[in-house]
């Protein structure tokens, strides 16, 4: 899994969708930029697992760092009109740490 690449693919119950992935104090982090309406996302509720780059992982609720991870965005993804997005209340509700 590339961490470092602008995207990686998340594939959930067969489905398979771009999304941005951020690294804070060595711990990965993502977010749904539909909020909790996205598919991906209730279905991760419901099973806490799914592949990043084929990888097998397990994506948890984490907010213990939630204003890091909007500086993280920003470092990484500010170039883009999605930034102020994915830092929004309804994308940072969402946020899972990935473990491997």
């Amino acid at each position: 899994m590339n961490v470092d690449a602008q995207e990686v693919e998340l594939t959930v119950a067969g489905r398979t969708v771009p999304i941005w992935i951020v690294r804070v104090a060595e711990r990965l982090f993502i977010r749904s930029y539909l909020g909790e309406r996205a598919r991906w996302y209730r279905h991760v509720q419901a099973t806490h697992t799914a592949h990043i780059d084929g990888v097998e992982v397990r994506l948890v609720g984490s907010h213990d760092l939630d204003d890091e991870i909007d500086d993280a965005y920003y470092a990484k993804y500010g170039h883009s009109v999605y930034a102020d997005a994915m830092v929004a209340p309804q994308a940072r509700a969402t946020t899972l740490e990935v473990l491997l």
